[in-house]
């Protein structure tokens, strides 16, 4: 099988997700449940701007039949640079969101975003929540990304997603952020407890750090010489 383009999975879905190729496809495994994850996202959709479109495998067979999503993560906004972490009570998705109808587009906010896995894992209508994180001293935060389970043994029961990137602010901290969903009548995803980790050294400073619009500290991240 493949290679393909990403939404060659959507087709038996229609609309936007089947039609658009826009990239950032993302692959994440659910080790507890023994199911892939294939996304990617969808940017100036009609009527709305931005979906995620999300695939989740019915079996632990990658090759095999899926069950396919599409959810409007923003209708009038670019939602953007999307990654997924696996988390036993949801999908969880970092976006970055700028505004699509101004040349560079203005960096807007910092979103997570959780979807429901308990039903997306059975093949059934599936809701998900969304929440911008706060800025820090009063700058957005860039460059995060949600936790990933990697282990068959889960946290204790109701610990809450980790949420961690560079500091908007100073380049030698990492801000992780508490994350936690609540999937009763109406949905809810709420932050607390955000801790600062000093990175020892400080010239190896995270790269999104600094002024996002367009991100200009890519550089900072130092690559091994060509003949390593």
């Amino acid at each position: 099988m493949g290679p393909a383009a990403g939404n060659t999975l959507f087709q038996p879905l229609g609309g936007d997700c089947a039609t658009t190729n826009d990239g950032d496809p993302v692959v994440a495994y659910d080790i507890l449940a023994g199911r892939w994850i294939l996304s990617h996202f969808v940017a100036g959709g009609s009527p709305n701007y931005s979906h995620q479109c999300v695939a989740v495998s019915q079996t632990q067979d990658a090759t095999g039949p899926y069950y396919l999503y599409d959810f409007i993560t923003d209708s009038t906004n670019f939602v953007d640079y999307t990654k997924i972490g696996v988390w036993p009570d949801g999908y969880y998705m970092s976006g970055h969101v700028f505004d699509p109808t101004v040349t560079p587009n203005p960096y807007l906010a910092g979103r997570v975003f959780v979807f429901e896995r308990s039903q997306m894992i059975q093949g059934l209508p599936a809701r998900f929540v969304c929440t911008d994180l706060p800025e820090i001293r009063t700058s957005v935060q860039f460059g995060f990304l949600p936790a990933d389970l990697d282990s068959l043994t889960p946290p204790p029961r109701g610990e809450a997603e980790f949420v961690v990137g560079p500091d908007p602010v100073l380049s030698d901290l990492i801000d992780a952020t508490r994350a936690t969903v609540s999937w009763g009548t109406t949905p809810s995803l709420t932050f607390s407890d955000t801790m600062r980790v000093t990175i020892i050294n400080g010239a190896d400073a995270p790269c999104a750090t600094g002024d996002p619009t367009p991100p200009t500290r890519r550089a900072a991240c130092r690559s091994p010489a060509s003949t390593t």
